[in-house]
């Protein structure tokens, strides 16, 4: 599912700033710019693996575990990092772009293993999970009743398990990173929508993903 924001994003009614990041952005990667001296290059992404016929990353929490939102959610916190749900299904089109485009993209898997702790969740599967209160559920019961309609559906929650920010669909890798800053940043707390976000913060975009 490709999503609206990205359609957004793209569009030729996008606004003329929004246009700008891009055009750096891509323009500071195609110059090759060396990595920060102050910080290493991210190590490259391991090779991907597929459970049940959904692609798994080590580095999250596969559907296949035995799924505890609440313990996850308090690790989280005590990491300081932010908890993220991502609903996908076997078959998913959409989900396998997501693998195999944005988390091979060493920025994006460095700044979610910094920031983020991320859940997988199959919303076709029957496979029992605990939910943050703790009731047993089914994957599929517990995404219909998130009103995930979709996959790749990527969920970002606060501390008090209340949702942030939900990202429906496929991102490209420069969207999908942009949109990882945004929450990183606050942005849905200081109630900036993602695009007027991004248009206050091209500086810092261009400098974190294009150096």
């Amino acid at each position: 599912m490709e999503t609206k924001e990205m359609k957004l994003i793209t569009s030729q009614h996008s606004s003329a700033a929004l246009s700008v990041i891009l055009s750096i952005v891509v323009f500071a990667l195609t110059l090759g710019l060396a990595p920060s001296p102050t910080r290493a290059a991210p190590a490259a992404p391991e090779a991907m693996k597929m459970i049940d016929g959904i692609h798994v990353e080590s580095w999250m929490v596969s559907p296949d575990k035995n799924i505890d939102l609440a313990q996850a959610l308090k690790a989280a916190s005590l990491a300081g990092k932010i908890f993220v749900v991502l609903y996908e299904q076997p078959g998913c089109p959409f989900c396998a772009r997501l693998h195999k485009e944005d988390f091979r993209d060493p920025k994006i898997v460095d700044l979610m293993k910094r920031k983020f702790s991320v859940v997988q969740v199959d919303m076709r599967s029957d496979r029992t999970m605990r939910d943050f209160t703790g009731t047993t559920l089914s994957q599929h019961d517990f995404s219909a009743r998130n009103r995930v309609n979709g996959t790749p559906t990527t969920i970002f929650y606060a501390p008090d398990a209340s949702e942030i920010y939900r990202m429906p669909g496929f991102l490209p890798p420069l969207h999908y990173f942009a949109a990882l800053q945004y929450v990183n940043k606050h942005g849905p707390q200081q109630g900036l929508g993602l695009r007027a976000w991004i248009q206050k913060n091209l500086d810092f975009l261009e400098k974190s993903y294009g150096s």
